[in-house]
Order: structure tokens, then C-alpha cells, then sequence
């Protein structure tokens, strides 16, 4: 392409899938062409985006718009908080699975976008070291090959 680029892929199977693809098709046009241009690619751990932020500290703020709006997985966790749940789970897939359930719970009365607002604004609150790492690395990558540096 004669640009830097990232492509984030989830880590489910379509995201795994999809991924070899694209690592398959740039090693193939780097051979071609013997050229190495600025790309990065990177595969989450988790099924997606969601899953991601709901186990790096913001599943709550998940949880809470999933209960203001009474989406409550039909009638699981009514009386509950994300952090009563995340207590329960004592290993990390027990917690991805979790924030696999919570984040399938969506709904076309929460759209994604909305959700990564409410996130963001958590994490105008948090801060800066509330970002998790992954997101972290993503950013700095893309601030990294626009030239410019973070501040």
C-alpha cells in the first residue's frame, strides 16, 4: 500500500481466520516485491474489542448500561454487580466467559459505539494508566507511524 498501516484482529475464530489471511498476503507481496513497509499486525487474546475492555477493569461500566436499560441475560444477575460476578470467577477463562456472556447481552438499545463512549469517559475519569495495555500498544503504533509521539 506505500503507507503505514495496523489491522487489529479479534480473537475469535473468524478474527483468527481473517488474520492469517492478511499475514499470509503481506508475507507473499513482501517477497514479490522485497520491500518491508511499516505495518503491524496484532491479534487480541480475547474474542473481541468488548471482551477486552470488560476484562481490563470496565466491565462494570458494561453491567450498569446492560441494567439501566433492564437487559439482564433473561433474568441472570438481577441482583447483582459486575464486581460481585468478577469475584466469582476464579480463573481469567472463567472471568473471559463471563465478559463473553455480558457482552453478547447487547442489544440494538446498546450499540457499540455508545458503549465505547461510556468507556472513554471512564477513562477520562480513571486516567491515562487505566487504558489497558493492549489498547495502549495500538495507539502508540498508529501515533508512531503518523509521525507524531504521545504525550
Amino acid at each position: 500500500m506505500g503507507i503505514p498501516w495496523i489491522i487489529v484482529g479479534d480473537g475469535d475464530e473468524k478474527g483468527v481466520d481473517n488474520l492469517t489471511k492478511v499475514t499470509n498476503y503481506v508475507k507473499n507481496d513482501r517477497m514479490s516485491k522485497n520491500n518491508l513497509p511499516q505495518n503491524d499486525i496484532i491479534q487480541l487474546v480475547e474474542n473481541d474489542i468488548e471482551v477486552l475492555l470488560c476484562m481490563s477493569g470496565f466491565g462494570h461500566v458494561y453491567f450498569a448500561e446492560y441494567h439501566r436499560r433492564n437487559l439482564t441475560y433473561g433474568g441472570k444477575y438481577i441482583n447483582k454487580t459486575w464486581e460481585e460476578i468478577k469475584g466469582q470467577c476464579t480463573t481469567q477463562a472463567q472471568l473471559m466467559s463471563k465478559a463473553i456472556e455480558l457482552t453478547k447481552a447487547r442489544t440494538s438499545k446498546v450499540s457499540k459505539p455508545m458503549m465505547a463512549e461510556k468507556v472513554a469517559e471512564e477513562i477520562s475519569i480513571k486516567g491515562r494508566e487505566s487504558i489497558p495495555t493492549t489498547l495502549q500498544e495500538i495507539i502508540s503504533t498508529a501515533v508512531r507511524f503518523s509521525g507524531g509521539n504521545i504525550q
